[in-house]
């Protein structure tokens, strides 16, 4: 009796009930990543919100630091100074990154430091598959030229529309496009002062306006991606930062028509429902 118990216990799996274990781990495992994707993606654009409510507030603190006006998309800043870079550059102080700033200058010149070898964590987007913590000075975000401009300008006057109802910065691919270019703006300085990173894009590009109608992608590949167009980082939404220091998440059905009215800060358009 005891030999024929022995037996039974030292019987193992046999080949289909293996099979059948292996194929219900693999439903759940498929189940689960889903799941674990959402998660993933909901996280990345919690800390790309982060990002762009520490840049917005970083532009109204340095307003009030410098009597209401505002760094340009690309230039020098202040007006007739000598530090010249893209608005990321001239916030690094107000973005806890002052020694940063401090080194990435060369005070009483025209000329840069170079550009900064190191990334700085609230300049890059989790889900910028383009960018990590391991780039040197590449940047998740872009700077709207038409709030900003060449030669910046002021907080609130610029700003007829509201400032909750104008986009100031956007998610954007640090490096665009299947020939891996360096989107407009996507380190903090040029390399050199007369010409600047030679200007690529639209509306959204950090320092030039080529195109009328700001335009946007959300879930793109980045052989894919539009230089000068922002890209939505995560699955679902393309995060946008406010002049007020809000932050919202939009999604693809939002229109061009209304993405541009909630891009220019005095064209007294009314946003769409769909805004």
């Amino acid at each position: 009796m005891s030999k024929l118990i022995l037996s039974k216990r030292s019987r193992g799996f046999t080949l289909i009930e293996l099979l059948v274990v292996i194929a219900i781990i693999a439903i759940l495992i498929g189940l689960l990543l889903p799941a674990v994707q959402k998660v993933r993606d909901a996280a990345a654009r919690v800390q790309s919100q982060n990002n762009l409510k520490q840049m917005g507030l970083a532009v109204n603190n340095l307003a009030g630091t410098y009597n209401t006006a505002m760094p340009p998309s690309y230039g020098p800043f202040p007006t007739g100074g000598v530090v010249y870079g893209t608005l990321f550059g001239h916030l690094l102080p107000y973005i806890e990154q002052v020694n940063l700033y401090n080194q990435s200058t060369n005070s009483g010149t025209t000329s840069f430091a170079g550009q900064i070898a190191q990334p700085v964590k609230p300049y890059i987007a989790p889900a910028d598959p383009t960018n990590s913590t391991s780039s040197a000075g590449l940047i998740s975000y872009y700077s709207n030229f038409l709030v900003f401009g060449s030669t910046g300008g002021n907080l609130p006057a610029t700003f007829v529309d509201g400032t909750s109802n104008t986009v100031i910065i956007t998610e954007g691919y640090a490096v665009p496009g299947a020939a891996g270019t360096l989107a407009a703006g996507s380190r903090f300085w040029s390399d050199t002062v007369a010409a600047g990173p030679t200007p690529v894009g639209s509306g959204y590009t950090s320092y030039t306006a080529q195109a009328v109608n700001p335009n946007y992608q959300i879930n793109v590949k980045p052989a894919a991606a539009m230089a000068g167009y922002p890209q939505g980082c995560s699955t679902a939404a393309l995060m946008v930062g406010m002049a007020d220091g809000s932050v919202k998440a939009m999604t693809s059905g939002t229109s061009a028509s209304t993405f541009l009215a909630a891009s220019t800060p005095a064209g007294g358009e009314v946003l769409g429902s769909d805004w």
